[in-house]
């Protein structure tokens, strides 16, 4: 396999979207920002699966096979501890249906890497 070396940029990219995911769930129901993203009427299992697929793209991307996947698998626990953390936040709850949207959107951050890389593959 061959070294992908992209320098910190990933770790720093990722670490944001980390921050941002975190601290997007973890903000009380009544704030300004999730009553303008309730606004917009997108589903909230179709912003965690968004959420949880582009923090898997990059690692899935950037890093060796093996540090991707336990990557992927800290996110899982992340977003689980996430969920649970939820419920000492004012208007929020925890849902196992938003964990399994978080899977969800993990494994389709990695097919979609890797099918890239197998289109990559196949045209060159």
């Amino acid at each position: 396999m061959r070294n992908r070396s992209y320098g910190t940029l990933p770790i720093v990219v990722w670490a944001i979207l980390i921050v941002g995911v975190a601290v997007g769930e973890l903000l009380p129901g009544n704030s300004p920002i999730l009553q303008a993203v309730a606004a917009t009427h997108i589903g909230d299992k179709f912003l965690h699966s968004g959420a949880y697929c582009l923090l898997a793209l990059v690692p899935v991307f950037a890093f060796r096979r093996n540090i991707a996947l336990i990557s992927v698998l800290g996110l899982a626990v992340m977003g689980g501890a996430l969920e649970l953390l939820q419920q000492l936040v004012p208007g929020r709850s925890c849902d196992i249906a938003d964990e399994a949207a978080n899977v969800a959107g993990l494994l389709a951050g990695m097919i979609l890497v890797y099918a890239w890389r197998m289109a990559a593959r196949a045209t060159a």
